[in-house]
């Protein structure tokens, strides 16, 4: 019988946790709990800041009763290795033999110094006329798993699953439909915004910004003075909305918000060019900063495409000890995490 998981996310502005029980085709909200991170900072940071943080997250566990719990965890996009490979058709056997010589011209840091894990994109039949198949790789640096291990053990839990955050996110927010069109899955943290392809439960691509919610709110602290807790409240309140404060928020915002939603058109663009066939119909928003007052329909005006915000949620209902947030988007790495059974 698989086990079910405590889904773990420490996130550089939050940090979250998930249980889930089986319930049928769905799933049982168990706990679930969310405290601020009070250093801002990730597993593998300095000492003073990594004791702060295992103290908000011991707490947290605590306050949940999941302490000592067996727990997945996600590494962040921009901490490991991400590439789609295009390879001759092989048997399961002949793929893992060619895996590390193929791993070699994708990774710029010795295999020795990181866990490679690969999964098969797609397969053309022996005699269907296709000739490559494609595979994905994720190359996780062992220093950044021994890091999240340690963190882990002085918090009095367990990891037992270790994933890419796009991986947790895309299990919680995209439903794998048979005969679904592709989805662009664009995850807006608070220090990066990830962006992936989904297609059938697949990740075909995957793309990281160094950009996320926290930079938008310095943006406003630049461009109209205000300290940062303000300028912070601005953000959440009035974001991009032309009707508030007189569009200055808006305004404000504006110059990078448009950097970064260009680099979501150009991966659009490029992704589409190459699958004609079968373009990507809409792009799903996940993340906290996808909270942003306006975002939604200034992001598909932008793009000209569907965008609408995601629901981490879709397949859970709530239980005597815990009730569904209205936030159904900021805890989808923590809800994915949990989802999935070893």
């Amino acid at each position: 019988m698989a086990r079910r998981l405590v889904g773990l996310d420490i996130g550089s502005f939050s940090i979250k946790v998930v249980s889930l029980s089986k319930k049928g085709v769905g799933y049982r909200l168990e706990a679930i709990g969310i405290a601020l991170n009070p250093q801002g900072a990730r597993p593998g940071d300095d000492e003073e800041s990594q004791r702060r943080v295992v103290e908000a997250t011991k707490k947290l566990l605590s306050d949940t009763k999941l302490s000592g719990s067996k727990s997945a965890f996600a590494l962040s996009e921009s901490q490991v290795y991400t590439k789609v490979m295009e390879m001759p058709v092989l048997s399961d056997s002949e793929l893992a033999s060619a895996i590390h010589w193929e791993a070699e011209q994708y990774i710029p840091v010795p295999l020795d110094q990181v866990n490679i894990d690969y999964e098969i994109i797609s397969r053309p039949e022996k005699g269907s006329g296709g000739d490559k198949m494609e595979v994905l790789l994720v190359a996780a640096p062992k220093k950044a798993v021994l890091r999240l291990v340690e963190f882990a053990g002085k918090c009095g839990v367990e990891v037992v699953s270790l994933e890419t955050e796009m991986i947790a996110v895309m299990r919680a927010i995209v439903r794998d439909e048979a005969g679904a069109a592709p989805t662009m899955l664009v995850h807006i943290g608070a220090s990066s915004m990830d962006i992936s392809v989904v297609l059938q439960g697949m990740l075909l691509l995957t793309h990281s910004i160094e950009s996320g919610g926290v930079a938008l709110t310095r943006s406003l602290t630049n461009e109209l003075g205000l300290e940062f807790a303000q300028a912070e409240e601005y953000k959440r309140s009035y974001g991009l909305d032309p009707s508030q404060l007189e569009g200055k928020v808006r305004d404000a915002l504006r110059p990078l918000v448009d950097r970064t939603l260009m680099d979501v058109k150009k991966t659009l663009q490029y992704y589409n060019s190459g699958h004609q066939e079968a373009p990507i119909k809409r792009v799903v928003l996940s993340g906290g900063s996808a909270l942003l007052p306006g975002l939604v329909s200034y992001m598909a005006e932008f793009l000209g495409i569907e965008v609408v915000l995601g629901n981490a949620f879709s397949e859970i209902e709530p239980s005597p000890n815990a009730a569904i947030p209205n936030d159904t988007v900021s805890f989808a790495t923590a809800v994915g995490l949990a989802m999935k059974e070893v």
